[in-house]
């Protein structure tokens, strides 16, 4: 079964009860096929090839987000799966793999709105899939999968501090090297959150900057009320995974 035909099934499965008894619902077919031509009218020719935006932000009305949003990031995946294969079958080029984020807006049922944008600073939840398990073993810093409190303090004058939620007032000294986020006890900082997911995020310092990632949680990663895929973090910025706020704090 083709990519388009499994995507079809599924969100006709889905959407079919959600939005059966609204008047003009958005389709789940509509929204695809609005992807691909935002897609092509925003492509860049080079040289030698021909780019295309990576970022897709869909908005749709309230009475059609009150159905969708329940499993608005699985829907998401989906819809960026397909874009990447609409993509490749183009012969269009992706500065990262799509990133798609589904949002309501002030439109009327039925309505779709897509901004996209060109954005090298992010990383889908596919591109880490593999490039974090790869360098796992080398970059990660910690003993016997725990932090080495007293040694990251002596290394390092950054700190994690949890300002909100079920850990709130605990301090997460950083250190150069990457560290997973998230409930899993395996995680490097453990948060006892049950809207975080198991392995929720990355932190990575390379050469004095941090970079977060979002790992495919569930309820994503937001900066400073932004949800991000990767982004650079500072000092003073603050981060949001479920219901605990951290913000980077100089020590």
């Amino acid at each position: 079964m083709s990519l388009m035909a499994k995507f079809e099934q599924i969100a006709e499965k889905v959407f079919t009860g959600v939005f059966k008894k609204q008047a003009k619902p958005v389709q789940p077919v509509e929204i695809a096929k609005q992807l691909v031509r935002e897609m092509q009218g925003h492509k860049r020719v080079s040289v030698s090839a021909v780019y295309v935006p990576n970022v897709y932000k869909v908005y749709v009305s309230p009475e059609d987000w009150s159905g969708l949003g329940s499993f608005a990031t699985a829907f998401s995946h989906e819809l960026a799966k397909y874009l990447l294969q609409q993509g490749q079958q183009g012969g269009y080029t992706f500065v990262s793999q799509p990133l798609v984020e589904l949002e309501p807006g002030e439109l009327k049922p039925g309505e779709i709105k897509v901004v996209c944008e060109f954005d090298e600073s992010i990383v889908s939840p596919e591109d880490l899939a593999g490039g974090m398990e790869e360098k796992k073993d080398a970059t990660l810093i910690f003993s016997d999968k725990h932090f080495n409190v007293e040694a990251m303090r002596r290394e390092s004058g950054f700190v994690l501090e949890v300002l909100e939620g079920p850990d709130a007032g605990k301090r997460f000294p950083l250190a150069a090297g990457s560290i997973f986020i998230g409930r899993q006890a395996e995680c490097d900082l453990a948060l006892d959150d049950i809207k975080v997911s198991r392995r929720h995020a990355a932190l990575a310092c390379r050469d004095g900057i941090f970079f977060l990632d979002d790992l495919g949680s569930t309820n994503g990663t937001y900066v400073n009320g932004r949800r991000v895929g990767r982004t650079k973090i500072a000092p003073g910025d603050r981060v949001t995974l479920g219901n605990s706020v951290l913000e980077l704090r100089v020590i």
